[in-house]
């Protein structure tokens, strides 16, 4: 369910702490700041943190991953 500056009610969607995965039930946007709440824990990050999305598999190292396939190495396993 969206409402204006927050998402809930999500499903599909985990997050790892530790080594457990989480669902994150909750997005709330005040501001500049985004809170998400895995239940019963919430953080906020600054709204600029996610101007810039992570290719799948290669997460923000996207430019040692492209070099690793032009040269035939799978990224991910080099990594």
């Amino acid at each position: 369910m969206a409402r204006a500056g927050s998402i809930r009610a999500m499903q599909g969607v985990s997050v790892k702490v530790l080594f457990v995965w989480l669902s994150i039930s909750k997005v709330d946007r005040n501001g500049e700041q985004l809170s998400f709440l895995v239940s019963p824990l919430a953080a906020s990050f600054p709204l600029g943190s996610f101007a810039e999305s992570p290719r799948c598999r290669c997460g923000f190292n996207c430019a040692n991953a492209t070099a690793a396939a032009a040269a035939g190495v799978d990224a991910v396993a080099a990594s």
